[in-house]
């Protein structure tokens, strides 16, 4: 079969005047929940940034020495994680009972992340406006073969036939030890948060394989499972990458004093923090500051394109209709995207403001007190004006 198919396909006015209306109701939810979105992603980021200025304020203890008068509080605890587990895994070799194995290391936690080799479809379509309305579509489907993470499930292709995908014989999995200490303290290795995972140098001191595979042992970065090759692989082969989180690493850890245990801390506003971060206590706050800064502009960039979107599909139906000459449905476009961008612009604005305000109680309170003293004044001079007409 062709790894590449077009389809031609004719819609006339009324079905796109159809879809268009439809498409109304779905602006319309798209741009009322625009504002939830704006809304609540404020609150959330106030919540982040109090917690992280909470962590600025939590005080540096001895592992190996604790502090009583912490108890009780968020502290920041610096020192090695250690444990006298190790971690291993393997996998089996899809067809076989053979394993190849990871062997048992000093690590904190242990990832596998599987990669099959497998076809991906992808899409494109081209359009063409008629006169009086109709609409041509050109969907080229293509394709080709990727190493995925998630393999499509062929069945759903536009055309399956020849492009098969097997199912992922291997799944990803992440391992972490249950026990764990920092310097006298216990950590509860079940809910940390771990630093980001260093990648596990394959060689054959870490890894076995079974004598079959010896000759596609992989690299120093994969393990290889499969018919073909690395260089040449086959649809429905696998590779597994490793991560791993080592032992005795030297960490900052925030986190709520329980006698001789380390556990989730949690704020009034129920923001938990119970992280290890590499580095200094001032790295992990610079860390902490810098994801909720990038997660709160990513949101708000959500909310902004939700409500233009939501915006410009209400008002899609103007242009279907005006495409009966396609000049005039451009043009409509061009406008009302140009429109709907500045009012999404502005409302989103507003909404953030409202937002930044109404999660801040100083901020209201300045608000209402700045809102009374005006209207004290307007009315103040409003009655001045009114005794000097009389007088």
């Amino acid at each position: 079969m062709p790894d590449q198919f077009t389809q031609t396909t004719n819609v006339g006015l009324g079905s796109r005047l159809m879809n268009s209306i439809k498409g109304v109701l779905v602006g319309l939810l798209l741009f009322v929940v625009s504002f939830g979105v704006l809304y609540w992603n404020e609150g959330r980021a106030g919540r982040a940034a109090k917690l992280v200025k909470q962590a600025m304020q939590a005080p540096v203890v001895d592992a190996t020495n604790v502090d009583q008068s912490a108890q009780g509080k968020l502290v920041a605890a610096r020192g090695a994680i250690k444990t006298t587990e190790t971690l291993s895994d393997s996998v089996t070799v899809p067809g076989t009972s053979e394993l190849v194995q990871v062997k048992a290391g000093n690590y904190l936690k242990l990832s596998r992340q599987a990669e099959m080799f497998a076809w991906k479809e992808t899409s494109k379509t081209e359009t063409q406006k008629n006169t009086g309305g109709s609409e041509t579509q050109n969907i080229t489907y293509s394709y080709t073969k990727e190493w995925v993470a998630e393999p499509a499930n062929s069945a759903e292709f536009k055309i399956p036939e020849g492009h098969e995908n097997p199912a992922m014989g291997v799944p990803s999995n992440d391992t972490t030890v249950t026990v764990a200490t920092l310097g006298n303290l216990t950590l509860d290795m079940t809910s940390l948060g771990l630093p980001g995972s260093d990648a596990l140098v394959l060689t054959s001191s870490s890894v076995a394989y079974p004598t079959p595979l010896l000759a596609q042992a992989g690299t120093s970065e994969f393990v290889f499972l499969g018919k073909g090759t690395l260089a040449s692989p086959q649809v429905g082969d696998v590779r597994v990458h490793y991560g791993y989180v080592p032992a005795n690493i030297q960490v900052t850890t925030f986190g709520k004093l329980d006698g001789t245990n380390l556990s989730s801390f949690v704020d009034q506003k129920n923001g938990s923090l119970y992280r290890a971060f590499k580095g200094t206590k001032d790295e992990a706050i610079a860390t902490m500051k810098s994801e909720n800064s990038t997660m709160t502009w990513i949101l708000r960039l959500v909310g902004f394109i939700m409500m233009w979107v939501g915006l410009s599909m209400f008002f899609g139906p103007i242009s279907t209709f005006l495409d009966i000459l396609p000049i005039a449905g451009s043009i409509s476009r061009g406008l009302i995207g140009a429109v709907t961008f500045i009012v999404a612009a502005v409302l989103s604005i507003v909404t953030i403001a409202v937002s930044m305000i109404l999660h801040n109680i100083i901020a209201v309170l300045v608000a209402v007190a700045v809102a009374a003293g005006v209207s004290v004044f307007l009315v103040k001079k409003y009655m001045k004006k009114g005794k000097a007409a009389t007088a």
